[in-house]
């Protein structure tokens, strides 16, 4: 019988020369990790957005006053309350003022007994918020 030491540095030692062999593909570029295009001598930098998912007003109003370039909201609540059309349209509003990019999500998983419920928020959503500047129209 083999001490179960043996075959554990047997196994050890197997998926070290895996790791080798398959690193040893990878061909490493020293990029920076950021986008850049190069003009001239120096690299041009492009902008950074950040989008931050929230779902109350209270916190797309603190991700806009620290800064977010825009809002994704809806989707699942977070702390487990209602998203009402109220709702969306009261951050719909505040973004705007904001001059702030808005975009609205659904829940990843739509029940059979609240497909009419979001049938209703995406037709009162594209009546009484949209402004008809994107492609919902």
């Amino acid at each position: 019988m083999v001490p179960m030491s043996e075959i554990n540095e047997a196994r050890r030692k197997a998926v070290e020369a895996l790791d080798a062999s398959r690193l040893a593909e990878i061909h490493y570029s020293h990029k920076a990790p950021y986008e850049a295009e190069t003009v001239g001598p120096l690299p041009v930098l492009k902008a950074s957005r950040l989008m931050v998912s929230v779902d109350t007003l209270a916190k797309a109003k603190a991700a806009i006053e620290a800064g977010a370039d825009g809002i994704l909201f809806g989707g699942e609540s977070y702390s487990h309350r209602v998203i009402t059309l109220q709702d969306y349209q009261a951050v719909w509003e505040l973004a705007r003022q904001a001059d702030v990019r808005i975009d609205f999500n659904l829940p990843r998983i739509i029940k059979e007994n609240h497909q009419s419920a979001i049938e209703k928020l995406l037709t009162a959503l594209r009546e009484g918020v949209c402004t008809g500047c994107g492609p919902c129209t």
